[in-house]
C-alpha cells in the first residue's frame, strides 16, 4: 500500500482531543505527518502543547506572505513533503481507522479522491497525486467573489483533467464510517463571541466527549471546554457519539 504524507493545518488557538487520538491510530499508513501551524487568538496559544502532545509528527510554520492564509498554508507544506501522494485533513472529519486504510488501499489506482457535501467537493479530506499538482495552478486560496471556498479553485481544476473518486464509491457510508462536522472550530469562536452556535447539538455532544477521552489534554483549553459545558450543558448526538471511545 502506498503510504502518503498527511497534511493538517493547525490554528494555535484551538485543540481537537479527538482528532489527536485518532492521530496516533492513524500513524501507522502515513510516511509522515506534517502539521502547519497558522496564527489565531494572541490570548490562547496551544502550540506548545500540541507540539509535546502529538508524537512523531514533523511541525512547521507558515513561512510563505500571500494575502490568502491557507494558501500560504499549503505551499508550506508541500514544501516539507517529498512524498508521491499525499492526504488533506481537517480536524472536524472523523473517520474510523478501518476505513481510513480502506480508501487508502485504492491510491495507486486512482489520481484524486476525496468526498462531497452537497455538489461540493469539501477539502476536510483529499487526496492528491503530488506529480498532478504541476497540471494545475497549485492554488488553494479562496475567491468568495466567484463563489469559491478555499480549494475550490484547485479542485476545479483537478477535475477538469482527472476522473473524482468519492470515498463511498468504496464502500464507506455517511455518518457511519465517516463525518464531517461542520463549524467545529468556528462554534468554540461563536462562544467566545456570543454568537449562536451551529448545529449545536452536534457541537455540544462533541465538546462534552472530547473532556472524557483517556489522553494528554491541555488545561487552559480544557477550562474552555468546560466553561461553554456549564454555560450550554452537553448535547446526545448519536452520530457524533459514534466516533468517540467514550459516549457519556
Amino acid at each position: 500500500m502506498i503510504k502518503p504524507d498527511l497534511f493538517i493545518t493547525w490554528p494555535e488557538h484551538v485543540d481537537y482531543p479527538l482528532f489527536r487520538y485518532y492521530l496516533e491510530l492513524y500513524r501507522e499508513f502515513f510516511n509522515r505527518i506534517v502539521v502547519v501551524f497558522t496564527q489565531g487568538l494572541k490570548e490562547r496559544n496551544l502550540k506548545p502543547f500540541i507540539k509535546t502532545a502529538l508524537k512523531d509528527v514533523d511541525f512547521i510554520d507558515s513561512h510563505y506572505m500571500l494575502p490568502d492564509w491557507r494558501q500560504n498554508a499549503m505551499m508550506s507544506l508541500l514544501d516539507a513533503s517529498n512524498s508521491s501522494h499525499f492526504l488533506n485533513m481537517e480536524q472536524d472529519f472523523m473517520i474510523r481507522p478501518d476505513d481510513l486504510k480502506e480508501v487508502l488501499s485504492h491510491i495507486r489506482n486512482h489520481d484524486f479522491i476525496g468526498f462531497k457535501e452537497g455538489d461540493r467537493i469539501h477539502p476536510a479530506f483529499s487526496i492528491i497525486k503530488r506529480g498532478n499538482l504541476y497540471l494545475t495552478s497549485k492554488d488553494f486560496s479562496a475567491y468568495p467573489d466567484k463563489g469559491m471556498d478555499h480549494f475550490g479553485l484547485f479542485f476545479k481544476e483537478m477535475s477538469n483533467l482527472f476522473k473524482f473518486k468519492d470515498i463511498n464509491d468504496f464502500g464507506l457510508v455517511y455518518k457511519k464510517s465517516y463525518y464531517h462536522l461542520n463549524g467545529l472550530t468556528q462554534n468554540y469562536h461563536c462562544f467566545r463571541e456570543n454568537q449562536p452556535f451551529y448545529k449545536p447539538d452536534e457541537f455540544l455532544t462533541y465538546n462534552h466527549l472530547v473532556q472524557k477521552l483517556k489522553i494528554s489534554q491541555s488545561q487552559e483549553f480544557m477550562s474552555y471546554s468546560e466553561a461553554i459545558e456549564k454555560a450550554f450543558g452537553k448535547g446526545e448526538n448519536e452520530t457524533i457519539k459514534r466516533f468517540f471511545p467514550v459516549t457519556s
